[in-house]
């Protein structure tokens, strides 16, 4: 399986993800920041 890259939009309080073009399934975001790692299970059901 290859990693995908989505479109990030970041605004002061909050960062959406356009997955509107992935298929349904269970996908794991990995956030990576200065200090930190903190690992998100994504479930895209449509």
């Amino acid at each position: 399986m290859h990693p995908k890259n989505a479109k990030v939009e970041r605004t002061n309080y909050n960062t959406q993800f356009d997955l509107s073009n992935y298929s349904k399934g269970i996908y794991f975001l990995r956030i990576i920041g200065e200090n930190n790692e903190a690992i998100n299970k994504i479930i895209v059901k449509e």
